[in-house]
């Protein structure tokens, strides 16, 4: 099991705020890092627990134990209402964790966004640092702190490097060695998680429409972000691209990246590059399979 960068943020936000939202694309490492915790446990994946909550949001809330850890909030986002009443009507730090495969706070289904009451932290696949198991290291506060001279560099192979781009950083992923095996993980990644998480944030009406959309912005991660482009290329309007790009978002498989700016106003104006959020993931879409494949 790999230590994960987001621990120590986790349990400083428990201790100042009495609840906290970690949120990331399935298959991170959410859960696994969430057991970890002494906490009650219980997740919507469950119909049991599912159909209970859904029934009386508010009651289900007022028995719960805590603390407690409830998962896969996005599925029952009518429970944000009942933990509002439950903080305003005896507040304690650390009382609620909750975990999403989608950003429940910007979901319409949500009608409470526990403003104030609420610390948001996002959680992204493996890093290098962990995947090395340096994952208290900090590369900015070393430059700031000590300079330059005193960062330490390992002697990695080039082709190591090209390796982990291809393989991304999925926890899963990292455990199967064969490329038809990693194929095969991702075919069923895009097909069982994307796919269905997709429908969970917003309404998708064409889901073919959907994942070619998908796959043409893979070729165009790490560029800048042209919506008319995308859309004429994709036979989509430009509407109907803006909203995919959010829904995507909301799921972490995107990020949007804005440029940096001495004008401060600029940053907001000029066009953001589009990032997909796992490497490995962005090259299975590109049909590149291993080191070899991605330097050709």
């Amino acid at each position: 099991m790999y230590k994960r960068s987001a621990l120590n943020i986790l349990k400083e936000a428990l201790q100042i705020s009495p609840a906290v939202l970690l949120s990331g694309a399935r298959q991170v490492g959410k859960s696994t890092l969430c057991l970890s915790l002494d906490h009650e446990y219980r997740v919507f994946d469950s119909l049991t627990e599912r159909a209970s909550a859904l029934n009386d949001p508010i009651g289900y809330v007022a028995s719960l134990p805590t603390p407690i850890t409830l998962d896969e909030i996005q599925k029952v986002p009518e429970v944000l209402e009942g933990i509002k009443m439950a903080i305003d009507k005896q507040r304690r730090n650390g009382a609620f964790l909750l975990t999403g495969s989608a950003n429940v706070l910007d979901m319409k289904k949500a009608k409470e966004t526990l403003a104030g009451r609420i610390i948001e932290i996002p959680m992204w696949p493996l890093s290098q640092k962990e995947l090395n198991r340096k994952a208290d290291e900090n590369i900015i506060d070393i430059l700031f702190d000590q300079g330059v001279e005193h960062l330490k560099s390992d002697n990695i192979a080039y082709d190591e490097v090209l390796t982990s781009i291809v393989n991304g950083g999925y926890p899963e992923i990292v455990k199967i060695e064969s490329k038809r095996g990693r194929s095969l993980w991702f075919n069923a990644y895009i097909s069982t998680y994307i796919e269905r998480d997709i429908r969970d944030v917003g309404e998708l009406r064409d889901i073919s429409a959907f994942i070619r959309f998908y796959n043409i912005i893979a070729s165009r991660s790490c560029g800048l972000l042209n919506k008319s482009n995308l859309a004429s290329d994709a036979n989509l309007s430009e509407h109907t691209v803006s909203n995919y790009l959010s829904m995507l978002e909301m799921i972490y498989q995107i990020s949007l990246l804005q440029p940096y700016s001495s004008n401060v106003s600029k940053r907001f104006i000029k066009s953001p590059k589009l990032f997909m959020t796992d490497s490995g993931l962005f090259c299975h879409l590109l049909g590149i399979h291993s080191a070899g494949e991605l330097v050709t």
